[in-house]
């Protein structure tokens, strides 16, 4: 196996482009040091260490919208200074959906992205993958180009192999633009990450490393292999990060359900623990919306508190959700200020989910064409509505079926009542196959109109030979 380490003379800084501190205990995040490989020079800090990543990513739905900005937005991973003195920003989120990956130069740049999926070294296994994201040309409006390779060792350890991803390209949404301080962001929102072994929930670690001006993926297996053997950063998935400094800890929980819709409160403690061996006195205890989340829920304070050695105390404060924050993780910043100016907190993450869903269940098996037996077949759909709300609440439900299907049972138009949050009605149709339906996948799809709102949820059924 042939190994060449890539040219990278990056310098690792403690600070980013605001001169903010990225490993800040008053964010909550235990932090972990950045890893040293060939070429790479860290910056010390005060304290005489090396620069500081945060390991615990919390859970964020971030906006996709590269021309917005990230900063202040999403959580950044670490910054880095080139030799031409330009920040370099790396940002990690991640929800239910996808892992969110963004990055700031000063000028436009191609980007790779390698992730050990089961964080077993990536010289390990099979659920390596690589990601190239190429901007698009200067002026134009197309999205970065996205190629995705699987860096796979379980084939041949002495031989790796690129391998196909099983995380399509075109699945991976990306974006690139010039953001309002001049520098250029790249975003990519990646899905289905369990297909590398990374499942998106709390206690899940991986490994990531992100390269700029990096060289793109081999055309071919048979190419020489060209590895960066720097090492890559650790990081575990959460939904919520304790803070600790100075002898106190902090952290926050709900009070009840993580999903919560418009107009809910939401409900948590605050908990401060003094571990130490002098008083410590707040000035004001409080919760607030974290980074993109500041808007979008309420600000709750709390009196000042004096917390004596070995004491904890516990504060119940509220807030809600805004009208026009989106559905999605949004993140609590809670903890307190103290009298000799510093402020240390937590972080909670929880959901805004619509009121009410809709999901469709059917047989995956495959339809065989032609007909069935001399018949035309006969299937079933199972259509889930579900109201997440106290209100008693009419829904209107309609199923459409592909161009010539016909029902053999239910109405294509029925109501059903929701009366309590957690309530779920279902309705069963059995549909009629044509023997003449041409093979491959068809669409069966469902829309119901309920509390002023319409959704829709589609299910693929596949004719094969």
């Amino acid at each position: 196996m042939t190994i060449r380490p890539f040219v990278f003379s990056l310098v690792f800084c403690l600070l980013g482009v605001s001169g903010r501190v990225l490993a800040d205990p008053a964010q909550g995040r235990p932090s972990a040091q950045v890893p040293v490989g060939p070429n790479i020079t860290q910056a010390a800090d005060a304290s005489g260490g090396g620069n500081m990543y945060e390991s615990q990513r919390i859970k964020r739905t971030v906006s996709l919208d590269a021309a917005g900005g990230l900063d202040g937005k999403w959580d950044p991973l670490y910054v880095v200074q080139d030799g031409s003195g330009g920040a370099r920003t790396t940002y990690l989120d991640w929800d239910d959906n996808y892992l969110y990956i963004g990055i700031e130069t000063p000028t436009a740049a191609e980007a790779r992205v390698d992730i050990d999926g089961q964080n077993d070294g990536w010289l390990r296994g099979a659920d390596n993958l690589s990601i190239v994201a190429t901007p698009a040309a200067e002026g134009s409006t197309d999205p970065p180009r996205v190629i995705a390779q699987r860096f796979d060792m379980a084939q041949n350890k002495e031989a790796p192999v690129w391998a196909a991803s099983p995380i399509l390209p075109s699945e991976i949404k990306a974006s690139g633009a010039k953001t309002p301080r001049g520098t250029y962001a790249l975003v990519l929102a990646i899905p289905r990450t369990e297909e590398i072994g990374l499942a998106r929930k709390p206690g899940s670690a991986f490994g990531i490393r992100v390269e700029t001006g990096a060289p793109t993926l081999p055309a071919s297996a048979s190419e020489a292999v060209s590895i960066p053997v720097r090492p890559m950063l650790r990081v575990t998935l959460t939904e919520s990060a304790e803070a600790s400094s100075g002898g106190l800890n902090v952290r926050i929980l709900v009070n009840g359900p993580h999903n919560v819709t418009q107009g809910q409160e939401v409900r948590t403690t605050l908990e401060i623990k003094n571990t130490g061996a002098a008083r410590k006195r707040f000035t004001r205890l409080f919760i607030r919306g974290s980074l993109n989340g500041a808007d979008n829920v309420d600000e709750s304070k709390s009196a000042g508190v004096d917390v004596e050695p070995g004491q904890t105390i516990k504060r119940e404060l509220r807030s809600s959700v805004a009208p026009a924050a989106p559905t999605g993780a949004l993140v609590f910043t809670g903890g307190g200020d103290l009298d000799d100016g510093n402020t240390v907190a937590a972080l909670l993450s929880f959901n805004k989910v619509e009121p009410y869903y809709l999901y469709l269940e059917t047989d995956n098996r495959p339809i065989p064409g032609g007909g069935e037996n001399g018949k035309d077949p006969v299937r079933q759909v199972r259509v889930f509505v579900g109201s997440r709300v106290n209100k008693k609440t009419v829904a209107n439900v309609t199923i459409q079926l592909p161009e010539g299907w016909k029902l053999d049972s239910g109405a294509p138009n029925t109501t059903v009542t929701l009366v309590r949050d957690g309530d779920v009605e279902l309705t069963k149709y059995n549909f009629v196959v044509p023997a003449s339906a041409k093979l491959g996948a068809h669409t069966l799809r469902a829309t119901v109109e309920v509390g002023g709102h319409s959704y829709t949820a589609s299910k693929t059924v596949v004719i094969a030979q």
